[in-house]
């Protein structure tokens, strides 16, 4: 059965990118032979539109250098694929028509996070966050 599991992953991965291929400002990056799918936007903020697409229900995974979407398909996926390209094309309308949106929601706090140029200071506080969660404390790191 796992070669008719990664068929289905396979298959619904070249769905994605075939409907992401189709929607104006979207751009897919990366080979597109397995079943990572991975895309950025042009002339939109791509946060913005992840921001859109949760308040509709999906999970997104942000990347940073370069800002992008990151979707790992499995063999699940296949009957949910053209709700997600219809969501997806509206986030991406919603955000061209209201470009604001770059400024609400999680879209600053990543935009902002992949362009700092001191990598090294955003990894210290990430790990002091980290820590902080699995410590309880209140207070900062120890």
């Amino acid at each position: 059965g796992y070669l008719a599991l990664t068929k289905r992953a396979l298959d619904a991965a070249d769905a994605l990118r075939q409907g992401i291929a189709r929607i104006p400002g979207l751009v897919l990056m990366g080979k597109g032979d397995a079943t990572i799918v991975s895309f950025a936007a042009t002339k939109l903020d791509i946060y913005a539109v992840a921001d859109r697409l949760e308040a509709r229900g999906w999970t997104c995974d942000r990347q940073h250098r370069p800002a992008s979407l990151h979707l790992t398909v499995t063999a699940n996926h296949g009957p949910i694929v053209d709700d997600y390209l219809r969501d997806l094309a509206a986030s991406v309308e919603e955000v061209r028509k209201d470009p604001s949106l770059a400024k609400a929601g999680s879209a600053p706090m990543y935009g902002m996070a992949g362009r700092m140029p001191v990598r090294r200071l955003v990894a210290s506080q990430v790990r002091k966050v980290f820590a902080n969660m699995y410590t309880g404390s209140t207070t900062g790191a120890r």
